[in-house]
This record gives structure tokens, sequence and C-alpha cells, in this order.
């Protein structure tokens, strides 16, 4: 009798354990069935235990129903903590990306010293037949592959056109050039592309189209070899020029002293 009652017992406590880690709510209610389950193990281990084993029973299935909880939810801890970490590595891995990409825009700039804004103005002063003519010049440089104005050349040509409206005797001429990287085609539009940009930020700021002539030459004059990033920022550029003729007989009746 005595083993009939154990063997029951025994029968009783694999019905608990069983009926501990079946899948007996859905998936909607996974999380609270989770978060209850030590309790929920130990009391159905309890009851089963004590239908089929009596008092020890009880004893037996309330401790393996509470085990069988507790190992549930510290799986889920588990499974919980695991997704964290790769949502935590994707996050690192994003941040490393716009990282590198942010070091890469500053390497860029830093090989490019030079090209936004203009180089010093140059003067020069030569006699034509019939005249004089002087000349005053100023480079407008650019970035690599690039025809677009920088903010700081923009204003430095909008100064110029306030000058050249004060003296409607001069001319503008535009001569555009590129470095040497890249095909000569390429370059050669890229080159009238400065030109011309410089020409219409020269007509907005209201000179006339028709005091302007531009010409571009590509990299036929370009002087820097590849790897000199200062050189070729200085090929990278629109030569300004300002040009005003003085006739002869005025030039004279300008240098004659008062009496």
């Amino acid at each position: 009798m005595q083993r009939i009652t154990r063997l029951i017992s025994i029968a009783g406590i694999a019905f608990a354990l069983a009926l501990a880690t079946s899948p007996a709510r859905s998936a909607e209610t996974t999380s609270s069935a989770v978060s209850g389950a030590p309790l929920a193990g130990a009391g159905g281990g309890a009851v089963i235990g004590t239908l089929v084993g009596g008092p020890v029973g009880l004893v037996v299935g309330s401790a393996i129903g509470a085990l069988i909880g507790g190992s549930m939810q510290q799986q889920q801890q588990v499974t919980d903590s695991r997704r964290q970490l790769v949502h935590a590595r994707q996050r690192v891995a994003l941040l490393n990306t716009q990282l590198a990409e942010a070091r890469k825009q500053y390497a860029d700039l830093s090989r490019e010293p030079r090209t936004a804004g203009t180089r010093g103005t140059a003067f020069e002063s030569t006699q034509i037949p019939g005249g004089h003519r002087e000349v005053c010049s100023e480079d407008v440089l650019f970035r690599t592959a690039s025809g677009k104005l920088e903010p700081l050349a923009a204003q430095r040509i909008t100064h110029l056109a306030a000058m050249i409206k004060a003296q409607p005797q001069l001319r503008i001429r535009l001569s555009g050039y590129a470095d040497r990287r890249g095909n000569a085609s390429e370059n050669m539009t890229l080159s009238h592309q400065r030109a011309e940009s410089v020409k219409q930020e020269l007509v907005d700021a209201g000179i006339p189209a028709d005091h302007i002539t531009a010409d571009w030459y590509g990299d036929k004059k370009a002087k820097a070899k590849i790897g000199d990033p200062e050189g070729l920022a200085m090929d990278r550029r629109v030569t300004v020029e300002l040009i005003t003729t003085t006739p002869q007989n005025m030039q004279a009746a300008t240098d004659t002293p008062a009496p």
C-alpha cells in the first residue's frame, strides 16, 4: 500500500512539472504570466501535490513548482538582457559610422586650407599704344570639383562690385582655371562654371553684363603637382581683373604739374 502511495505521489509531481512548463496562456499575456511564474508554479504544484500525495505531495509539489517558475522568470530576464545588448551594439555601430564620416569631412577640409575666400590683390601698370593701362587682379578660390562660390568669396565679390560701380570706366575680365586632377574635358567644364558663377555674382550685385568678359582654360595653365594640396588650391580659381585704360593725351594732362 505504501508503495502504491509513493508511486502516486511521484506521478503527481511529474504532472505538476508538466503543468508548470506547458504554454497555458496566449502570447498576448506571456509577460504577466512570466512575472507571476514563481507564484503560479508553487500554487499549481501545491494543488496537484495535495490531490495526489496528500501533505507530503503538498510540500514537494510546492517546492518543485516554485523552482520551475523561478527558472522561467530568469530565462525571460536573460532574453530581455540579450535583446537590450543587441540594440545597444547597433546604436554603437551607428555612432561609430557617424564619427568616421565626420572625421573624413574634417580631413578633407584640412587638406584644402585655402579653398574658401580670395587670394591677395595684385596691381600691374603697363604702357600701351595710345595710352596707359592699369590692371588690378584678385583670385577667387574654389573647393575641389566645385563651381560654387563659398560665402566668403561671394562677400568679397560684393565689395568689389561696390567699388566698380563707383568707377564706371572699369572693365572686368574673368579667367577660370582648374587643377590638373581629373580629365581635361571635365576640368574645362569646371573652369567654365567657376568663371560663370563669379560673373553672375557681379551681375547680381549691379554690374552691367556687357562690362564683363569671361574666359576659361581648364587645367591648361595648372602649375601645382598632384600631392601638393596648397598648390592645387591655388590652381582652382577665377582671376578677377579690373582694367582701366587712360588715353595718352589724358595721361599727359594728368602728369603735367599745375603752374
